[in-house]
């Protein structure tokens, strides 16, 4: 089984309990302007999409993703129903398979059940934070976010929305945990504004430390890094935010 797929089953089943704790309008801070069931009704959708995407390798057709109930009394069961749905898409997924997604990594079907761990994790967080119930977050996975959010989601931010990114080499160094790669430090060099690069070897102009859910909801605009350097290149970046 993919390593991400427990986490991100881990992460539903907390927004899931979340959800179903309340209340729906409650404000989600890291999402400005969405309560409880707006984010629900955003994570859902996205479960749908990002199914149809491994299903199919081939861009979502909108028209067959079900939508969210007009009655909130419902909005828990639908978002319970895509998250199961697309838990069993990615344990038949062939990780090395060719599949479909917008992000400037390889074509194959091991990006998703990592992309959607995170995306989970990040949301599991906003809705026990709106409801006042956060709990401790899962070292493993927050190290991997942190990979992920410069590895992946800077790029398709570039991409995207030409947003340029702050050039430097930055040191990332995890207090509590090791990234994937097996050191606790993971290098990140922008030589110009649109070219972002992992480069263990990269000498770093700044340092970013703190635990690994410290950086990640740090880097994803969620929570002030408690620990960060005055350099501007650390500003930059925790001002740089999601997508």
């Amino acid at each position: 089984m993919d390593p991400f797929i427990p986490s991100l089953q881990g992460s539903v089943a907390r927004f899931s309990t979340a959800l179903r704790t309340g209340p729906l309008d409650a404000p989600v801070r890291g999402c400005p302007g969405w309560d409880l069931a707006e984010l629900t009704r955003h994570l859902g959708f996205i479960h749908r999409w990002a199914r149809l995407a491994a299903e199919t390798a081939g861009p979502p057709d909108a028209s067959r993703i079900d939508a969210a109930p007009a009655d909130p009394a419902g909005l828990a069961d639908w978002f319970d129903r895509g998250a199961d749905a697309l838990i069993g898409t990615f344990a038949a997924l062939d990780p090395d398979g060719p599949t479909w997604h917008p992000f400037p990594v390889p074509l194959v079907g091991r990006v998703w059940p990592r992309r959607q761990a995170h995306e989970a994790f990040v949301h599991a967080w906003d809705a026990e934070d709106a409801i006042g119930t956060v709990g401790p977050m899962d070292p493993w996975t927050a190290a991997d976010g942190v990979a992920e959010y410069f590895e992946v989601i800077v790029g398709r931010i570039i991409q995207r929305d030409a947003r340029p990114a702050p050039v430097g080499t930055l040191a990332i160094e995890c207090t509590d945990t090791a990234f994937h790669h097996g050191s606790n430090r993971l290098v990140v060099r922008a030589d110009s504004p649109l070219d972002v690069v992992v480069d263990p070897t990269a000498v770093p102009d700044a340092v970013m430390s703190g635990t690994a859910e410290e950086l990640s909801l740090a880097l994803w605009g969620r929570r002030p890094l408690a620990t960060a350097d005055t350099h501007p290149l650390v500003a930059a970046w925790l001002a740089y935010g999601g997508n």
